[in-house]
């Protein structure tokens, strides 16, 4: 059994030519990751895909935390390793307002331009803060009608929107927000053949790249309990969210599967909303004062039969509070 990983209709693009607008995610949140951090790993990708375009495209670069700025104007890339140098100097910082990425991407094209356009967006999807800078926090569902507005135009402007989520944790609602409205491509992993992601982009044709992992475990209607207090996340004056990877809690034979593959995502089937998680054993060493605490529902845990996820998920997946949800691996 496969499990599909881009999400969205084909796009059709006209045009021999190019213009390609980087969105890169740069707050808090990407600064972390278990082999890189999420954001040089948004870097790499950026690398790969200015490299597979040709001498007549354009590529222009936007990057966002609580505010957005075009860190490269639209332009065609004639020399690579000054590219790649500035890159180098992004850093993460700030808060993750990802509407404003978004709306900064569409004023970076030329629309005049009778060329393909297309904003591919490389976040975590863990959008906290609203455009006027007052609302929002991790989960909070009122944040994707911002990102539907912002992209509700592009089709007619004819760009197309494709959103990878980069990390183990990546919360997968508010690209695909985007995607969705702009009848784009959600792609949940590493889309490994950039070569030919940009062909598929540049090309007239209706094809494009599914980018599959085979699915090696699925656990259905699995109860939620709360975070230990023992993590992070788990505390409820803990405020620094974009500072760690967050983590569900299950059995240490779910986690050894997981250990093998690295991405999980975990759905709502009630209501079809999902997120990547990453996972954690209950036998964890950091875990052992809520082994003892809690011994029944750690029982439960071992077992298979409950999950531990922490309010941001809770909130992110619309969780009611006798709500199940699907894992897969």
């Amino acid at each position: 059994m496969s499990l599909m990983t881009s999400i969205g209709p084909t796009s059709v693009l006209s045009g021999k030519h190019l213009d390609l607008v980087i969105c890169i995610d740069r707050s808090e949140s990407m600064g972390y990751g278990r082999r890189q951090s999420k954001l040089s790993k948004a870097k790499h990708l950026t690398t790969e895909l200015v490299t597979n375009l040709s001498s007549e495209d354009r590529v222009a670069v936007v990057t966002f935390d609580s505010t957005a700025e075009i860190y490269f104007p639209l332009a065609p890339i004639s020399h690579l390793k000054t590219f790649e140098t500035s890159l180098e100097q992004i850093s993460e910082r700030g808060n993750t307002c990802l509407v404003r990425g978004i709306r900064a991407s569409r004023d970076a094209f030329d629309l005049k331009a009778m060329r393909a356009r297309c904003i591919i967006i490389l976040s975590d999807g863990r959008a906290n803060l609203s455009f006027d800078g007052y609302g929002g926090f991790e989960g909070s569902v009122s944040l994707e009608k911002e990102l539907k507005e912002a992209s509700i135009d592009f089709k007619s402007l004819g760009i197309s929107a494709i959103a990878i989520a980069i990390g183990t944790d990546a919360f997968i609602m508010p690209l695909k927000a985007i995607t969705d409205t702009a009848k784009g491509h959600l792609i949940f992993n590493d889309p490994g053949n950039i070569q030919g992601l940009v062909k598929a982009i540049r090309s007239d044709t209706t094809s494009f790249p599914l980018f599959i992992k085979t699915q090696i475990l699925e656990k259905r209607n699995m109860e939620v309990a709360f975070i230990p207090s023992e993590l992070p996340a788990g505390q409820p004056t803990w405020s620094l969210e974009s500072l760690t990877e967050h983590v569900a809690i299950v059995s240490g034979e779910i986690a050894s599967t997981y250990s093998t593959v690295g991405e999980a995502l975990v759905s709502n089937p009630s209501n079809q909303r999902l997120a990547k998680v990453a996972l954690l054993s209950i036998e964890d060493d950091a875990l052992k004062s809520y082994r003892e605490r809690l011994p029944k529902t750690t029982m439960r845990v071992r077992s298979g039969e409950v999950i531990l996820l922490d309010k941001s998920y809770r909130l992110e997946l619309e969780l009611d509070k006798d709500d199940a949800v699907d894992l897969k691996i």
